[in-house]
């Protein structure tokens, strides 16, 4: 099981509602990280995501990868390691 980057969604997007439409076109999530500025609270325009069902992963990086959401196209691919500081 992969963590998926899903980039390039509009800062104005819901959370709710966006990950809703990920569980409607891929399946049922494990993991959802909505990611927001520390300081200010607001979305910074990406999340990563994790599926319960094997393979999920793939099928995202298929459906969401240049799928138009709320006017913008997302980009979706396999989330890289954190990398140290």
């Amino acid at each position: 099981m992969s963590k998926i980057f899903i980039g390039s969604i509009v800062y104005s997007a819901n959370q709710a509602e966006f990950m809703a439409m990920v569980e409607e076109k891929i399946g049922p999530i494990a993991t959802f990280d909505w990611i927001t500025n520390k300081h200010d609270g607001s979305f910074r325009g990406f999340c990563f995501v994790t599926f319960q069902i094997p393979n999920d992963d793939l099928k995202a990086k298929l459906v969401l990868n240049n799928l138009v959401y709320e006017g913008r196209a997302l980009t979706c691919s396999e989330a890289s390691p954190l990398k140290a500081r």
